[in-house]
């Protein structure tokens, strides 16, 4: 699985960007959850890649305090693992 952090864009508060996801294994896997630190994920939903697929997934940040410059988001699948998706506003 690579997942990339594309078309950020900043708001006073939050956070909107695109995660874009390619499996490229034989398996479907689930992006099932997104974490943030200091932040809360809205506008997730949970989605099933097939093996050899691509998705965009929208997503937007709202933060407790200041925005991060720079900061890693946890991507959850579930039981196929955690994995860190770098976003740089």
């Amino acid at each position: 699985m690579v997942a990339d952090a594309i078309n950020i864009k900043v708001t006073e508060q939050s956070l909107e960007f695109e995660i874009q996801l390619t499996n490229y294994g034989h398996n479907d896997v689930t992006l099932g959850n997104l974490t943030v630190p200091d932040g809360k994920a809205e506008q997730f939903t949970p989605e099933t890649l097939s093996g050899g697929e691509a998705k965009v997934i929208p997503v937007r940040v709202i933060f407790d305090g200041p925005m991060p410059g720079i900061f890693t988001a946890i991507l959850d699948f579930g039981e196929d693992g955690q994995g860190p998706l770098l976003v740089m506003p």
